[in-house]
């Protein structure tokens, strides 16, 4: 049987990114550390919003993510293959956060 170790680790992080955001989310608008977009870095109230709403967004895909990725470890044994999945999905979530969120700052505080 194969080591799965190579999925666990790959599932730490996928669920501790957004839980370290989530937990430690940036106090104030920075170049280094949070939700960095031009719409989320016009003023205070949407840094605050879009890192709360980004996490939020986040731990929810992770979640999504390990669950598929749990399905694939039932009817897929390959662990290159589950890892690729994995990462693939994961870049979606990725992707779709960032739309959602900045949709998501567009309605709330428009241009």
């Amino acid at each position: 049987m194969a080591t799965f170790w190579p999925i666990v680790i790959l599932d730490v992080l996928i669920i501790g990114l957004p839980l370290i955001f989530k937990l430690a989310q940036p106090k104030e608008i920075n170049s280094l550390f949070g939700y960095r977009t031009k719409r989320s870095k016009q003023n205070e109230k949407t840094w605050k919003v879009a890192n709360l709403y980004w996490t939020n967004i986040m731990l929810f895909g992770s979640v999504m993510v390990i669950a598929f990725q749990l399905v694939l470890i039932v009817v897929q044994e390959s662990i290159p293959t589950i890892l690729s999945a994995t990462c693939i999905a994961w870049i979606i979530t990725i992707i779709a956060g960032i739309f959602l969120t900045e949709s998501f700052l567009k309605k709330t505080f428009g241009k």
